[in-house]
């Protein structure tokens, strides 16, 4: 028995150690002692401002471990080990308190003990997880950080010491409380004003197209949505829906596990400004404008794609081999680069894994990659909006009993008037891209782009040609101090009846508005009514 285990592929010293143990003391009577040989190390790292309570579950057909949970102060870790085979998951509770009749409660990831120890009960959704099976298939161990049941916190799963698979690191480390949609937010305690966690959109909605049951219950049927991009954009290897498989599942084998809470700081936006000057003094840009065909305008599309990224990634290349082969990737246009979207990189900064949160934008000037279609320039357009919130958080409520809604106007370049983002539809994009660029270059302003409010047909003052106009809703959940146009447009939140006087010179978007502020409160109205109904039976 020894020395059939002296041949085995060890990568930590205490796994070998307690193997022998159990092989020396195996007698035929005890040899089923074997099975809860210690395999892994989990570290738990605290590194947020505030207290956490992990919790830990144990699979079906799997031991539990020495603990269900237990407090992680700040700054502290506690580590665990966990047996050969072991399934299970591991989240962190928040907002913790201890009642007079000593009831244990969380306000978010609860998991309805009544205790600190959660003795094999779930987590009460939102709640991010970390989930493993150890030695599985092939030997192998299979791990993930999901946000399919919302988020709370931000976790990542770091690997060490391991002798096989990818072994990377995986997780969420961006604060997504703050940016929820505000359909998913939710709000601490009563009477509060803050967002302590984001539910998924099955949670908030229970449609089977983001539960991805019933007729959407396969790959094939059920689909990424504007909700799951949320998740999936801010944190691109965790699970975002229920068959985010590809790209949020990791393996590795014999290694140990330190799983981290708020595992770095808050992330920075950065803007990369591309200018004009940029472009026109790149040989390679002059040189593809100078042959001006349809092929050689698209290269220059995705060649002014990767000149962005790389004045965004390049003052980390230096020190990060990651960034560097990302832009080598890029450098032979293999992959599809969308410039104008947020990207999001873990830099390996030594210990520590640090979040940057790129804007990559260039503010686009001339008509050489613009769309037409029978003659007629495609412009797209979108109006920012979000719900005004008083001085103490909540939204505030109009006399009709909806809520208050705002939107972001911004100045012409060439005057006063005010208008909401819109600009020519480009070779290299989608209208929906096209409308986020907008919203960005001209507004500063990220969220989701929402669906198609309709296509309109306008003469313009300054050509005297027509347009084909499409115009999109753009819910906003996070505005920029710096942006590409900041110093050429002036941005303003107003009211909706301001917004229309404010544009009084453009028919179309005050249409454009009006089916907005419809569509809103028609969707409120059904909301309400689906609540009545669910109370009523």
């Amino acid at each position: 028995m020894i020395l059939i285990l002296l041949f085995l592929s060890f990568s930590n010293v205490h796994r070998l150690i307690s193997l022998l143990l159990c092989a020396l003391v195996c007698v035929p009577q005890l040899c089923l002692f074997v099975g809860t040989v210690y395999s892994a190390t989990f570290t738990l790292v605290n590194q947020c401002s505030y207290p956490v309570w992990p919790s830990l579950l144990s699979g079906a057909g799997t031991s539990p471990l020495s603990t269900t949970g237990f407090l992680l102060s700040p700054g502290t870790s506690n580590s665990l080990f966990v047996p050969l085979s072991w399934s299970g998951r591991i989240w962190g509770r928040t907002l913790c308190t201890l009642d007079s009749a000593n009831k244990f409660t969380c306000a978010t990831a609860d998991c309805g003990s009544g205790t600190v120890e959660c003795a094999g009960s779930g987590a009460i959704p939102p709640a991010t997880l970390a989930e493993f099976t150890l030695n599985g298939a092939d030997g192998l161990d299979f791990y993930d950080v999901s946000l399919v049941d919302g988020y709370n916190l931000p976790m990542i799963i770091v690997p060490s010491g391991g002798t096989a698979g990818n072994c990377s690191a995986t997780g969420c480390s961006a604060e997504l409380n703050g940016p929820c949609p505000m359909e998913l937010k939710v709000i601490g305690g009563e009477g509060g004003s803050e967002s302590v966690a984001c539910k998924s959109a099955c949670l908030a909605f229970g449609d089977a197209k983001y539960c991805c049951n019933g007729e959407y219950g396969t790959p094939d049927t059920c689909k990424p949505t504007m909700y799951s991009e949320f998740f999936k954009n801010a944190c691109p290897h965790a699970y975002s829906y229920a068959y985010d498989d590809g790209t949020s599942t990791f393996m590795c084998a014999s290694a140990d596990y330190t799983i981290t809470f708020c595992p770095s700081p808050a992330p920075r936006n950065l803007v990369c400004v591309y200018s004009k000057k940029h472009m026109n003094d790149d040989p390679e840009l002059v040189d593809m404008k100078k042959r001006a065909n349809t092929r050689s305008l698209k290269e220059m599309a995705m060649l002014l794609r990767y000149k962005k990224m790389e004045a965004c990634i390049t003052p980390y290349a230096k020190s990060n081999t990651e960034a560097e082969t990302y832009l080598e990737d890029n450098r032979n246009w293999r992959k599809h680069i969308h410039a104008y979207k947020r990207i999001n990189k873990i830099i390996d900064s030594g210990s520590t894994f640090q979040r940057i949160t790129m804007v990559c934008s260039v503010s686009r000037t001339g008509r050489h990659l613009q769309k037409f279609n029978k003659g007629r320039r495609l412009v797209v357009g979108c109006i920012p909006y979000r719900y005004k919130n008083g001085k103490d958080g909540n939204m505030l409520i109009e006399d009709n009993g909806e809520y208050e809604l705002e939107v972001l106007v911004v100045s012409s370049q060439k005057g006063q008037k005010m208008m909401f983002p819109k600009g020519g539809w480009e070779l290299d994009e989608s209208v929906e891209e096209a409308a986020s660029r907008e919203s960005l270059e001209e507004a500063g302003v990220l969220g989701h782009v929402q669906n198609e409010l309709g296509t309109w047909c306008y003469k313009s003052k300054s050509s005297e040609i027509y347009h084909e106009g499409y115009m999109f809703p753009l819910l906003v959940t996070e505005q920029l101090e710096l942006w590409p146009e900041k110093d050429l447009r002036q941005r303003v939140w107003m009211s909706v009846d301001e917004a229309k006087e404010a544009c009084e010179h453009s028919s179309w978007m005050k249409e454009a508005l009006d089916i907005l502020v419809n569509r809103l409160s028609l969707s409120r109205k059904q909301k309400r009514e689906d609540v009545s109904v669910t109370v009523s039976s």
